[in-house]
């Protein structure tokens, strides 16, 4: 095949994605047969961009995680439900983000270029997931576990700040930053109830309880609580840049609509 057949297929396939998932967000609940089948599609389409994401070819991959960033972005700061039509597709590309991230990310296959792309992708897919946090599959449905997937996938992106692509170029703990606050920022003030959110945080770091806390104080209590703390001075050099773009999409939300003060607030 030529390249430029695989990124006209993935661009054409990812705006298909998009343009669907857009004009269902805003109806209501079709449950039609033609309906259901689109629903299929895309999830097939999505499950196929993920798996791109680990082609061996820098130009593939990279075109990949492009068109998985297009497919499943959306308007405005929060994100809107995730079908559970496409759950198992969600699944299957949070699953190979976070395979990719950590073999471009560290170790031998160390490509800084790759690990950027794929950590802009990574965020908007946790980003387009946030309603399907909680969800976690039973024995019948493994494929369907986005829950979990969702974790993992965000402690790759952790892995990113001080990694070996770090210390290549140190742009990358921003990128990983700015991820991380897309995943951040689209938990849905006004449609999600996170039961842990109002406890105080634990003097000691506990894994369960990050794993458990919203997207907006997760990320907080993993920098400040472990990520800051850690053994290695890359590491928590990498910290800074990280926390700077949280600051920096709080500060530009700020001043783009005085509403969203109450929007911070909440974070705080």
């Amino acid at each position: 095949f030529q390249v430029s057949e695989v990124h006209g297929a993935a661009f054409l396939g990812a705006r298909c994605c998009r343009a669907f998932r857009v004009l269902y967000s805003k109806k209501e609940p079709d449950a039609t047969a033609s309906v259901d089948e689109c629903w299929n599609l895309i999830d097939s389409i999505i499950d196929s961009l993920g798996r791109g994401t680990l082609n061996s070819d820098e130009t593939v991959g990279n075109a990949f995680s492009l068109a998985l960033s297009i497919a499943l972005s959306f308007d405005g700061n929060d994100a809107p439900l995730l079908d559970t039509r496409i759950y198992a597709g969600t699944t299957s590309v949070l699953t190979s983000l976070d395979t990719a991230l950590r073999k471009y990310g560290n170790g031998d296959h160390t490509d800084e270029a790759r690990a950027s792309s794929l950590a802009n992708a990574a965020g908007i897919v946790l980003a387009a997931s946030t309603s399907a946090a909680g969800f976690v599959a039973d024995n019948s449905t493994p494929n369907r576990n986005v829950g979990p997937a969702r974790i993992q996938c965000v402690d790759a992106l952790f892995s990113l700040i001080g990694s070996n692509a770090f210390r290549k170029d140190p742009e990358i703990a921003l990128v990983a930053g700015e991820a991380l606050s897309d995943y951040a920022d689209a938990y849905g003030s006004d449609s999600v109830v996170w039961e842990s959110a109002l406890i105080d945080w634990p003097d000691t770091y506990s894994e369960d309880y990050a794993n458990n806390l919203p997207p907006h104080q997760q990320v907080l209590y993993i920098l400040l609580r472990r990520e800051i703390m850690d053994s290695s001075p890359h590491k928590r050099t990498a910290v800074a840049p990280a926390l700077l773009a949280l600051v920096g999409r709080a500060a530009r939300l700020v001043c783009a609509c005085q509403c969203s003060i109450i929007r911070m607030s909440l974070v705080s």
